[in-house]
């Protein structure tokens, strides 16, 4: 059988090819799993692999990752051949092609109408926005584990939405649980550490509560973050001031929390969070923190201040309304 998975969910897609697996018992856990990337396999033993009997067991396993753009990329006769090689599997074979990164529509997947003819074509949406708690809820869940919506928001907001990092927080989550089964707010502000996101929200927070030790110890931690510069950790706080400027002046205007997710473009659970922090700001001192971040960031790109000076100083600013931005 050709089975086609397309998506971004990669979590539920590797689940869905495990749980095929497991199905089929003996003859996968005997090594008759043959595994192909896409993008670099030889496609003549491609279509021989699927076209021949398993060594081991009754049954061969083609897992094959990314073939979607190589196929795209083939000139007509060879794409024929190489189709007419896949819709022709040998009985004994279960081919799986496994398409985590394809952003088009999934019908526009070249095997597509070929998979759902002769097998099964499988879409794995990742939910965003207002779904993305639930999203969270449902993995401890599956894990026999309780969590309130409160420590799926704390989680997002530590992690983000990116699939295979929430699953592998979230099964550290499951472990540390044990055996109460229960998952609380506290045990993801232990054990779950901060992205740049992360620490962006909680140091905004510390800067409207006025919270000085607190701020100066998250923007030496914003400064260590691997892999950002300054100019990539200053975007994000200025993004940040923005949202928040925006949510405050919007709410002022009596609008919906759905217009503020069409218009910022966040998640349900975001625009509720900056919407509380907005509160702990007025508008003049969002106005005067974005402009801060602004000059900050102009400061960064043009001269050798390093990341930590800049985010000292920055906070320090902003924590003394008789310093403005010149």
């Amino acid at each position: 059988m050709l089975r086609l998975y397309v998506g971004d969910d990669l979590v539920q897609m590797e689940e869905a090819l495990g749980e095929l697996l497991s199905q089929l018992g003996p003859s996968a856990a005997q090594g008759a799993v043959v595994r192909f990337e896409g993008a670099s396999a030889d496609l003549d033993e491609l279509a021989m692999a699927c076209q021949s009997a398993p060594f081991l067991g009754s049954t061969r396993v083609v897992v094959v990752r990314e073939l979607g753009g190589r196929l795209l990329a083939l000139d007509e006769a060879a794409k024929r051949a190489l189709l007419g090689a896949l819709g022709s599997l040998a009985p004994t074979t279960e081919l799986v092609i496994v398409e985590p990164d394809w952003t088009d529509d999934p019908r526009a997947h070249p095997l597509w109408e070929l998979a759902s003819a002769k097998g099964e074509a499988k879409v794995f949406s990742l939910e965003r926005g207002r779904d993305a708690v639930a999203w969270v809820l449902r993995r401890f869940a599956r894990e026999g584990v309780s969590a309130d919506p409160n420590v799926a928001v704390e989680l997002l907001t530590r992690v983000g939405e990116e699939p295979l990092q929430l699953q592998s927080e979230i099964q550290k989550l499951v472990t540390h649980s044990l055996p109460s089964k229960k998952v609380s707010l506290s045990d993801v502000q232990a054990l779950v550490p901060r992205s740049v996101q992360g620490n962006v929200f909680a140091l905004v927070e510390a800067l409207g509560g006025k919270e000085a030790a607190r701020a100066l110890k998250l923007a030496e931690e914003l400064s260590q973050t691997e892999g950002e510069g300054a100019g990539g950790v200053l975007a994000f706080l200025g993004r940040h001031f923005r949202n928040l400027l925006a949510v405050k002046e919007m709410l002022a205007e009596r609008k919906r929390f759905q217009d503020l997710e069409r218009q910022l473009d966040v998640p349900s659970w975001q625009v509720r969070r900056l919407a509380a922090q907005s509160t702990r700001f007025s508008l003049a001192e969002l106005e005067r923190s974005l402009a801060l971040t602004v000059q900050a960031d102009l400061r960064a790109k043009a001269t050798d201040a390093d990341l930590p000076q800049i985010l000292v100083e920055l906070v320090a600013q902003i924590l003394s309304p008789e310093q403005d931005p010149v």
